[in-house]
């Protein structure tokens, strides 16, 4: 019986290799803390388990928790993206619908411009400006809709290397939260505390 355990578990184990080796590229959204009344950028961006080029990639993506999109979530408006890398065609829409807001990013490159992926790379940000009056520990998600929906039509998050061909990729959520700001007597407190040590050291 114990043996029949083993062969099970290696064969999943065997399965779980193939998956991982077969995500050549990911596309990831940072996760980014930030206070209220500020404005954030988050990073998208692409890194490789080969060193493969990137060509293109389609991203569309879903603001805010399943069912509360920040077109009905209040306290964060989406600026738009900034582009980081010098991409040939560059290009973002944002199509709110009554639940969701959504954007729809598409990237291509040029194939003498493929990015070398040797090392990650911020392809570009999500920008926003978070209202003052957002409660610490509000946690904004960033979403890809890979085989979702977009108000309605079919998704697809795609990735294609410098020999125009689409390869697996893994796409990895992001999100911003809002911490708390250190209340004035905490931040005093620790000042004098740190001034104080400063102050003994110097002395010793």
């Amino acid at each position: 019986m114990e043996k029949k355990i083993i062969a099970c578990l290696v064969a999943i184990a065997s399965l779980c290799f193939i998956n991982t080796a077969k995500a050549d590229i990911f596309v990831e959204i940072s996760d980014v803390v930030t206070t209220a009344g500020s404005n954030v950028s988050v990073n998208v961006s692409a890194s490789a388990t080969g060193g493969e080029d990137l060509l293109s990639v389609d991203v569309p993506l879903d603001f805010g928790s399943p069912g509360l999109g920040l077109g009905t979530q209040t306290g964060i408006t989406f600026l738009g993206a900034t582009a980081v890398q010098n991409f040939d065609n560059f290009t973002t829409g944002t199509n709110p619908s009554s639940a969701e807001d959504h954007l729809q990013s598409a990237i291509i490159f040029s194939p003498a411009n493929a990015i070398d992926l040797t090392n990650p790379v911020v392809l570009y940000t999500l920008d926003y400006a978070v209202s003052s009056s957002v409660a610490p520990g509000t946690v904004f998600d960033i979403q890809f809709l890979d085989g979702g929906t977009l108000d309605g039509n079919p998704t697809s998050f795609q990735v294609f290397d410098s020999s125009f061909t689409q390869i697996p990729s893994v796409a990895i959520d992001g999100s911003i939260t809002i911490a708390a700001v250190p209340e004035p007597a905490s931040t005093t407190w620790v000042l004098l505390v740190g001034i104080s040590f400063v102050t003994i050291r110097r002395r010793s």
